[in-house]
């Protein structure tokens, strides 16, 4: 359990090292927005409108995929592919 409320009956992704940064969080059944940071990155597809949609969105740090599905979520009709590494 992580001591911060706003995280309650979420399944958070940290490392023991840095026990203060949540890298991924994950809410079942619930939308796919989180009220937190994570939700910035849904703002991502229009600012890329210029680009042809063959044009992947590559995301640094996938962690347990929270902004990949809100991505997908938000946006189900963008046929951009999405390509994530874990760090």
């Amino acid at each position: 359990d992580y001591k911060d409320e706003s995280f309650a009956g979420a399944t958070v992704l940290m490392r023991s090292h840095t026990p203060d940064a949540i890298l991924s969080e994950f809410r079942p059944g619930d939308a796919p927005s989180t009220g937190g940071v994570f939700d910035l990155f849904a703002m991502l597809p229009p600012l890329l409108s210029d680009l042809p949609p063959s044009q992947p969105i590559a995301i640094l740090g996938l962690g347990a995929g929270t902004c990949a599905r809100a991505l997908a979520a938000f946006y189900p009709h963008d046929t951009r592919r999405m390509v994530g590494w874990e760090l």
